[in-house]
């Protein structure tokens, strides 16, 4: 399997550069995007295996972009995980029916997210291989 890309879409320069320090060593290629509409223009772009989204975005918010991400042929199978301060049970369901794979609340340990984060792309490279 050639080397997965992953999207983090985050308006704060720092997370993105701690989630690519944490999948460097895992030979991930990550591709930070500081707003939404990058963030979809780069998805569309680059086609990465998962995108790590905030809610908080200018521009456009998480919620509109998992949303054009899931109506998008291009982008509609790519998984995507919520990583947002945000810890509302209104906003998290309302992140999932707009298309979010998974929720997760900041901050959260690198571990689990490096762990759901291979375990999701896993999932959907075994999901490819037996369409």
């Amino acid at each position: 399997m050639s080397q997965p890309s992953i999207l983090v879409v985050d308006d704060e320069l720092e997370t993105v550069e701690l989630i690519r320090a944490a999948f460097k060593r895992r030979r991930c290629n990550v591709i930070g995007a500081l707003n939404g509409r990058d963030g979809l223009r780069l998805a569309r772009e680059h086609r990465p295996a998962i995108i790590l989204i905030d809610l908080m975005l200018p521009g456009i918010s998480g919620f509109e972009l998992c949303r054009h991400l899931r109506a998008d042929p291009i982008t509609a199978h790519i998984p995507q995980v919520i990583l947002s301060a945000r810890e509302s049970p209104v906003d998290q369901a309302e992140a999932l029916a707009a298309g979010a794979d998974r929720y997760l609340v900041k901050p959260v340990g690198i571990k689990i997210l490096v762990s759901m984060v291979e375990g999701l792309i896993d999932q959907h490279h075994l999901r490819d291989c037996l369409a």
